[in-house]
């Protein structure tokens, strides 16, 4: 039997899985993208982190904390030059401060 049969609810509806993963991401002014490359401040992140950790734990900062500290550390899993085999984009970037060839 299904959980619905069961009358119990557990699936979101994908509207609000949508709305859950907007939450996720950094304001669009954070993130920068171009064809070969993507950016996102990372203050940006470690601000979305903290959010995020104070709304799931239900921590009220302005009563039960006066002093929070983030320690974190990233890396890289070591697959991300897994897929240079495919790779060959020329990038064409042009200096606008840089005085043209005529």
């Amino acid at each position: 039997m299904t959980s619905m049969e069961h009358g119990v609810d557990l699936y979101p509806s994908y509207y609000q899985i949508q709305l859950a993963k907007k939450d996720c991401y950094p304001s669009k002014e954070m993130m920068t993208f171009t064809d070969t490359h993507a950016e996102i401040e990372l203050q940006a992140l470690l601000d979305l982190t903290i959010q995020r950790l104070l709304k799931t734990l239900k921590i009220d900062t302005n009563e039960e904390f006066q002093d929070l500290r983030l320690i974190s550390k990233w890396g890289f899993d070591g697959a991300s030059g897994q897929s240079f085999y495919e790779q060959g984009f020329t990038d064409n970037i042009v200096d606008i401060d840089k005085p043209r060839d005529e």
